[in-house]
């Protein structure tokens, strides 16, 4: 398909860097995982190598400071759409960096109390945790403003615990935002 506008071609790309963020023409988020399974697992041999000289505290506050920001960011973003086969890998990885932080062995099993001992949750757990912390602060007017653009607040609506509406709703687009990406 060839995209012009104003007698400009616009060059198409299977996947396009933004923000540090690999989109694919799919929005499959599987180029997002891949790079986040070569950063974590290359700063991992790192920090294996240097195992002898950190402590179980130390292991755990370098894990926190220059892995898990990996899996973090932007997953709201590229996790969703991955496959279960991505997904898996993704945990894995996380599974090597708890073993790591609490000397376990390669073989031994990740059970939820090791999670609760190093106080991170699982990959998707996380994400979970990351869009119900945006639904409240955005609830509670703490959000940033460029949120408002996506969300509103349905005052109207009557809230029970029983109900099953929705105080918080998509924005319907009556502005053109996009008008230069329309054709």
């Amino acid at each position: 398909m060839i995209v012009k506008r104003n007698d400009v071609t616009l060059k198409q790309f299977s996947s396009v860097e933004y923000l540090g963020c690999l989109l694919d023409s799919t929005l499959s988020g599987e180029e997002m995982a891949v790079k986040v399974l070569t950063k974590v697992n290359g700063r991992l041999r790192f920090l294996y190598r240097q195992g002898k000289y950190l402590n179980k505290r130390l292991r755990r506050m370098l894990c926190n400071t220059i892995i898990q920001p990996h899996f973090d960011y932007a997953s709201s973003a590229w996790y969703p759409n991955l496959g279960k086969g991505l997904k898996k890998k993704l945990q894995i990885a996380q599974n090597k960096c708890v073993r790591y932080c609490l000397y376990l062995g390669n073989r031994e099993g990740i059970r939820y109390r090791h999670f609760k001992e190093m106080n991170w949750l699982p990959i998707s757990e996380r994400l979970d945790q990351f869009i119900a912390v945006s639904t409240f602060k955005f609830s509670k007017g703490l959000a940033p403003v460029y949120m408002e653009d996506f969300f509103k607040m349905n005052s109207s609506l009557q809230y029970t615990k029983y109900s099953d509406e929705s105080r918080l709703s998509l924005r319907s687009n009556n502005h053109n935002c996009c008008e230069y990406c329309l054709l």
